[in-house]
């Protein structure tokens, strides 16, 4: 009996570890009810059909399976704070033009919310911009076939109505970067990509998720995307030529992750703008001209507290004694959750080895 409750406790617990990896690769796919609204450019008789059971579900395992090229696409790094919903058969009669830009009334989408389109086309879900209403979702299509909604319910392209205070104009600006240390690589992307990504920072400050001090003396050179060396370490350290800053202005950078932009430390120089690096994301430079008098050489974030040049950094390479650890947050970090599972995980493997050891004690005996 003992070795029957062993080995169930160690079933338990592996399928506890398997839970946490199958949440990770989650994907959510919400039954709303979409309809067909108006043809917004084009003309011909447009036609929306439900899926059957078995081909919804088809589609939906399409959808799971595909769900990390879907992510790329859209910008994200996983699909957790995205929703898939509406998904649908759209066709039409010969007549219809092409292009074809049409609108969809989809329930809970807010004005100005980020949102694409998944169009089913040869096997593959293609991405599309979508353009979000109250209620509604409009894009331009090429061809008509199986549709889906990807809403981000909580990033927003523009500011919201209901807020006129906010100051409205985000001051940006493009120019040639280039890597000053060779240790990585700029990227070319489109200038699609490029308003996407200001939009996005737009929507981010608009719904207050990033708080961008005086906005009105402050310029957004970029976004740029990299690819560090295969030598570069990580975090590593890179140097860009960034034309017009100087080494009087507090420069931060704006890393993109998951569908938010947030601040980096920066470093600037005459020209150049220096920063570090553990992940390699689209960045952009926030540049507050002349905003600093002849600051420090380790200044950072103009924004950190004074520290008592008589007392050890954390980092300083002179002294042996590290920093005492900051007390643990009651919000435990995933990673930190991570560990606590792994670490019950071994207590009860190492109990269910001792109930089987006791076991075969008295069985000897």
């Amino acid at each position: 009996m003992k070795k029957f409750f062993a080995a169930a406790l160690v079933a338990v617990l592996i399928f506890a570890m398997s839970v946490t990896a199958f949440a990770a690769e989650s994907i959510r796919i919400e039954d709303v009810n979409v309809s067909f609204g108006y043809i917004e450019s084009g003309s011909g008789n447009i036609i929306v059909n439900d899926f059957t059971k078995e081909e919804a579900s088809k589609h939906r395992q399409s959808l799971y399976a595909q769900r990390a090229d879907i992510a790329k696409a859209i910008g994200v790094q996983n699909l957790d704070n995205v929703k898939i919903v509406g998904l649908i058969n759209i066709f039409g009669n010969a007549s219809v033009s092409n292009p074809l830009t049409l609108s969809f009334n989809v329930p809970g989408v807010k004005a100005n919310n980020l949102v694409n389109i998944l169009h089913f086309v040869n096997g593959k879900w293609e991405v599309l911009p979508g353009i979000a209403g109250d209620g509604t979702i409009t894009g331009t299509f090429t061809s008509l076939s199986p549709i889906a909604f990807a809403v981000q319910p909580n990033v927003f392209i523009e500011p919201p109505i209901d807020n006129p205070s906010y100051e409205t104009t985000i001051n940006f600006k493009n120019a040639n970067i280039t890597v000053a240390d060779g240790n990585a690589t700029i990227i070319e992307i489109s200038k699609d990509e490029i308003d996407r990504y200001r939009e996005i920072l737009i929507g981010n400050y608009f719904a207050e998720e990033i708080k961008i001090e005086n906005i009105k003396n402050t310029e957004f050179i970029g976004p740029i995307v990299f690819s560090a060396n295969a030598s570069a370490a990580s975090p590593t350290t890179l140097t860009f030529n960034v034309p017009g800053v100087k080494a009087t202005d507090i420069v931060n950078i704006l890393r993109y992750s998951d569908g938010r932009w947030e601040y980096l430390p920066g470093i600037a120089g005459d020209g150049t703008v220096t920063g570090t690096f553990t992940s390699v994301d689209p960045i952009m430079f926030a540049v507050q001209r002349g905003a600093a008098v002849n600051p420090p050489k380790d200044q950072i974030n103009p924004e950190q507290p004074d520290v008592d040049p008589q007392q050890p950094s954390a980092t300083d390479p002179t002294t042996n004694d590290a920093a005492p650890e900051a007390p643990a947050d009651a919000n435990t970090s995933p990673k930190t959750a991570d560990n606590g599972i792994a670490l019950f995980v071994i207590a009860g493997l190492a109990a269910a080895a001792g109930i089987v050891a006791v076991s075969r004690r008295k069985v000897e005996e």
